[in-house]
């Protein structure tokens, strides 16, 4: 009875854990970048219960039994978000594989959100304060038109400039965006701000790669939470969480029985 309360109690503090990444998945639905947070579940270990009273010459094995439930893993899906254009030269989206390098309170962030700014000193920065890197450091554009190609070079069209069409030629070159990957995406660490910290062994860098990303101007990647999947696996959550506080209860109900009426018997 007790390892049943036990098996309740987890199987709900497991949903709890679940109910708190659906939340704040959906808290997160408009935000660009965003990637959905999500759980695994995985019972603990079984153990085998065998009958100890039997008369025979042998143990009778009752059967196994598991003892509830944990949450083995949650891990961010990575999945791209769908593209959504915007016109604004300085919102850049990756389609493909990698990630933007920010440089954020002195450390290396990674991020899908591409929506810039130009910050003080001209320099091309997050919202929330981080530089876009480039191979040269920070990129700065200054004032001008930014123009960035599909393998991730930047350029800026100054005020009275030429015009045209040859982009190396009528530009000038600033910096080739530093766009990396991964070998072990679990090793990103989210920071807040779709922001992520790799705390792995090797970090790829994709320069002079364009089969594996390119680099969309005036297009935003938008978070990958589909509202209405979440919504589902609320209710769902919602329901798992309910029939086990049932079961708690009523095993509460047996024990207080057994102790108060069952112990008084004779």
């Amino acid at each position: 009875m007790l390892r049943g309360l036990y098996a309740s109690a987890t199987g709900m503090s497991a949903r709890m854990l679940q109910q708190e990444l659906i939340a704040n998945n959906l808290a997160n639905v408009s935000t660009d970048g965003y990637k959905r947070a999500r759980s695994l579940n995985t019972q603990f270990d079984e153990i085998l219960l065998a009958n100890i009273s039997s008369r025979g010459p042998g143990v009778d094995v009752v059967g196994p039994l598991s003892r509830g439930v944990r949450v083995s893993e949650a891990f961010v899906d990575f999945s791209p978000g769908v593209m959504t254009e915007t016109g604004e030269p300085l919102d850049l989206a990756l389609d493909g594989e990698g990630f933007f390098t920010v440089l954020k309170d002195g450390r290396l962030c990674y991020t899908r959100n591409g929506r810039f700014k130009i910050g003080p000193g001209g320099y091309i920065m997050t919202d929330s304060g981080g530089y876009l890197m480039g191979r040269r450091g920070p990129v700065r554009a200054g004032s001008g038109t930014l123009v960035v190609t599909e393998e991730g070079k930047v350029y800026v069209r100054r005020p009275g400039s030429a015009t045209g069409d040859d982009l190396a030629v009528e530009g000038e070159f600033l910096d080739e965006l530093w766009l990396v990957d991964f070998e072990d995406r679990s090793a990103l660490t989210r920071l807040g701000d779709s922001l992520f910290e790799y705390t792995g062994a090797r970090r790829i860098d994709l320069w002079g790669q364009p089969w594996q990303v390119t680099v969309r101007q005036g297009v935003i990647e938008k978070s990958n939470v589909d509202i209405v999947r979440e919504m589902v696996d609320m209710i769902a959550c919602f329901r798992a969480y309910e029939s086990s506080q049932k079961v708690l209860t009523a095993q509460d109900e047996t024990l207080e029985k057994l102790v108060n009426q069952v112990g008084r018997v004779g």
